[in-house]
């Protein structure tokens, strides 16, 4: 899943997968246009089996790229939430993957 597949709800990218999906890394890359924004994000899925996130990755500074990597889960749907920015955030990328 990539960048163009999600929904942007407020300060959330929503990738909502059609069956469920089994990944283990979020690659993510801020746009830097305006300069570096986003401080805290994390990501969370909803899990196949019930409908609560799970927060799977926290981290700091996406910038140019933030390669997050978390035990492997089976989902439904992957949330990037900005936690902090300075400005409105902006993605330029952002990829799901499972490495095995």
């Amino acid at each position: 899943a990539r960048l163009e597949d999600c929904q942007l709800r407020e300060e959330r990218w929503v990738y909502q997968a059609p069956e469920p999906i089994l990944l283990d890394h979020v690659v993510l890359q801020e746009d830097l246009t305006d300069g570096e924004q986003i401080r805290r994000f994390a990501i969370k899925v909803i899990p196949c089996h019930y409908r609560t996130p799970i927060t799977v990755y926290e981290g700091y500074n996406i910038g140019h790229k933030a390669i997050c990597a978390f035990p492997p889960v089976r989902a439904r749907e992957v949330w990037v939430d900005i936690v902090e920015a300075d400005a409105p955030p902006k993605l330029r990328a952002m990829e799901l993957h499972l490495t095995g």
